[in-house]
């Protein structure tokens, strides 16, 4: 599996924060954690303990995904041509549902409360491409693109 995943700038430094943060303070507070049960001694039937190995597994899984993930990262810059791309920030009129605005991000990035939406879904790739004053359709709801810029 070696195809990049495209990121932007910030979505890339987000998971390079979080796994530094496992990597560092999640490992050292699942040690403790373990070590704590352990003490209470026999692990056998110790429910504390099945629990610790469980948040432990979970830990170095997300590790290994966010290693994964950042290891085939492409961090995509933003576009000097004023054209829809990853990481643009896209004003539009008339609203579609609670939103007139959006950020396309990548899908590891999408956060639709902040409007953040993925390249992929509809609305981000009605999008992808167009500049100010361009229009389109998203699930058969009209739009024109009244602002782009990238933060």
């Amino acid at each position: 599996m070696s195809d990049k995943v495209k990121l932007t700038p910030k979505g890339f430094q987000k998971l390079k924060d979080e796994l530094e943060s496992l990597s560092t303070t999640g490992r050292d507070e699942i040690s403790q954690f373990m070590s704590d049960v352990m003490s209470e001694g026999d692990i056998s039937e110790n429910s504390g303990y099945d629990d610790a190995r469980q948040k432990m597994g979970a830990l170095e899984t997300r590790i290994f995904e966010l290693e994964t993930l950042l290891s085939r990262a492409e961090i995509v810059e933003e576009n000097a041509l004023e054209q829809v791309n990853l990481g643009a920030t896209v004003s539009i009129d008339p609203p579609l549902g609670r939103h007139t605005e959006f950020t396309i991000v990548s899908t590891h990035e999408v956060d639709l409360v902040a409007g953040r939406v993925s390249d992929q879904s509809p609305i981000g790739v009605a999008l992808m491409g167009k500049k100010v004053g361009d229009k389109g359709t998203v699930n058969g709801r009209n739009f024109k693109v009244a602002q782009i810029r990238f933060d």
